[in-house]
């Protein structure tokens, strides 16, 4: 079979505020490890600083160099990482998705 892999996640967004209803994000990598991330509450000021949030706080809990940005011309967030990963839930993600 045929086998596929993602370098970067981007998706067009707006900055909601993010509560206790919709604060977590599910991360699967590659290989076997399910890491879930809780974002601080609060209203972000701007994509970047929600992509700076996104990215602490995936570089603090699932291995790999995790890179997280904000185009504010695209209003698109970009994730990457050096592993190979996959987003598979979290209240945050699945209303983005």
């Amino acid at each position: 079979g045929h086998q596929g892999r993602i370098d970067d996640f981007r998706l067009p967004m707006s900055i909601p505020t993010i509560h206790d209803g919709n604060n977590n994000i599910v991360v699967t990598m590659q290989g076997g490890g399910v890491h879930t991330v809780y974002l601080n509450k609060g209203q972000y000021a701007n994509g970047q600083a929600l992509a700076a949030e996104i990215q602490e706080r995936l570089r603090n809990a699932a291995p790999g160099n995790w890179n997280a940005s904000y185009d504010v011309q695209k209003l698109e967030l970009y994730v990457s990482c050096s592993n190979n990963f996959w987003f598979t839930g979290g209240t945050w993600m699945s209303r983005l998705l």
